[in-house]
């Protein structure tokens, strides 16, 4: 029998029936691991006294099964009953059984947080820092008090969890007494600027501007407490926080310089404040090719503020790595001049964004084909469409079925008689699973000459090609009576 169920037997048989009396010393003693998975399973059903206590002992049974079954049930069962008989779980001296008691603490959510807040002050400062670690993870409105006491706590691991866990529960009443420990815990300097950028205000904004004033007139912060500072000031910062942004800035490099950039972009943003950012055009640039996604938004929302096809050629390079920046830059190239020469140059480089690329030459294509773009489009000349028909062009052979349907609605707007030299060339002497292929593209192309296509396919020598050919037209509304007929023959 597990640890600590030795004397709950007798208590628990004498408001039990039978049934349950039954799976409760099945699931404690039943030498066949099936049988007590079974009763494990079964008590969720059974309910009554006591069963939440049997079902958390069964998750040291040495059989997974048997603990993977119990879990499920307590999860079943629910409620402040299975989180206080869980709570103590996180002592256990088996850190599977801790990990496994954390994990289900965690998914009951609000109910653990009355159960765990005893643990916050246990004399063991792991099962201090689990019970805050979960405490955190639950989101719990009743902890902040009594995080707030732990960041007295001895074990510096303890205040980083404490820390962690209040950033996580946003609760703003913790924020003057973080600042108040910045002094004496030079530990978790990073630490603590992060938990005030998370939970932002006021209070939070004003210590960390003038946090960041103050370093650069004494120059006590590391780069990595730096670098979580202008994190911190890119959420929740204001006008005042830009002037010691900007001096740090001028003796900052590389990935520091560029976060601190970010967050200036940003509070300017957020300000309506007008930044002359100028200076900082190439930082801008590196930081669109190389930052992580949420500073390459950034940056290139004040990309768009310059001029020049080199910039325009930059923001088509940052296709192709997130869809949200997608988005962005979709918007913002369709409306700067020279675009459509930009894409094509680009499309000849090994970037991750080609399909894109391809999407956006369409659309622009398509503007120009319907006269939607007269004002923006009027610079594109027979070179400039000579030249991203042939870009096109070139990617096709190691491109995949959803991109070569792309590139083939690209070609047809782009140039549609091109398209089908193009393509009649390809299909010459080509396989016929090859021509199927094609022709099964083209079936939702927008363009009438691929009819051109799909009638020279009639002849072919292969019934399947044909037969494609003919479900192409059809598509188009175009019957050819006596067909079959006339291919047999």
């Amino acid at each position: 029998m597990p640890e600590g169920l030795t004397g709950m037997s007798a208590v628990a048989t004498a408001t039990m029936n039978d049934e349950q009396r039954s799976l409760f010393s099945l699931v404690l003693t039943a030498p066949d691991p099936d049988a007590r998975r079974q009763a494990a399973e079964a008590l969720a059903e059974a309910g009554g006294p006591h069963a939440e206590m049997a079902l958390v002992a069964a998750l040291e049974d040495p059989n997974k099964g048997v603990r993977d079954a119990a879990a499920r049930s307590l999860l079943r069962i629910g409620g402040p009953s299975v989180a206080r008989a869980l709570a103590p779980s996180i002592a256990s001296r088996n850190i599977g059984t801790r990990n496994l008691a954390s994990s289900l603490l965690m998914r009951l959510g609000q109910v653990a947080q009355a159960p765990l807040l005893p643990f916050v002050k246990d004399p063991n400062k792991d099962v201090r820092k689990f019970a805050i670690d979960i405490l955190g993870e639950i989101m719990s409105t009743e902890a902040t008090p009594w995080l707030v006491e732990a960041l007295d706590d001895p074990d510096p691991n303890v205040v980083v969890s404490s820390l962690e866990a209040m950033g996580k529960i946003g609760d703003r009443a913790a924020v003057q007494p973080i600042t108040e420990i910045f002094p004496r815990c030079t530990f978790a300097h990073t630490q603590i600027v992060e938990t005030l950028g998370r939970l932002g205000g006021p209070r939070a904004t004003i210590f960390l501007s003038e946090l960041a004033r103050m370093d650069n007139e004494h120059r006590f912060l590391d780069d990595v407490t730096w670098y979580a500072l202008a994190e911190a000031l890119a959420v929740c910062g204001n006008e005042a926080s830009l002037e010691p942004l900007r001096q740090r800035l001028s003796r900052s490099a590389d990935t520091l310089r560029r976060m601190i950039l970010h967050a200036i972009v940003l509070i300017a943003e957020h300000s309506d404040g007008h930044v002359d950012l100028g200076d900082w055009v190439e930082d801008l640039r590196r930081s669109l090719a190389e930052d992580p996604i949420p500073v390459r938004l950034s940056a290139a929302r004040a990309l768009q503020a310059f001029e020049g096809e080199a910039i325009t050629s930059d923001l088509a390079r940052a296709l192709g790595h997130d869809d949200d920046l997608d988005l962005q830059l979709f918007a913002q190239l369709a409306h700067r001049p020279r675009t459509f020469q930009a894409l094509s140059s680009v499309l000849g480089e090994p970037v991750a964004g080609r399909r894109e690329i391809v999407l956006l030459l369409g659309k622009l294509a398509r503007e120009i084909m319907e006269g939607y773009a007269e004002g923006r489009l009027v610079d594109i000349t027979a070179e400039d469409v000579d030249r991203a028909s042939a870009a096109v062009e070139a990617l096709w052979p190691d491109a995949d079925q959803e991109v070569r349907f792309f590139l083939l609605e690209t070609m047809f707007r782009l140039d549609g008689d091109r398209a089908v030299g193009f393509l009649m060339s390809m299909l010459s002497g080509s396989d016929p699973w090859f021509k199927v292929h094609v022709l099964e593209l083209l079936f939702d192309v927008e363009d009438q000459r691929v009819l051109h296509i799909a009638l020279a396919c009639l002849q072919d020598e292969e019934e399947t090609v044909r037969m494609t050919a003919q479900a192409a037209l059809e598509a188009r509304g175009i019957s050819l009576p006596g067909f079959e007929a006339v291919t047999a023959n």
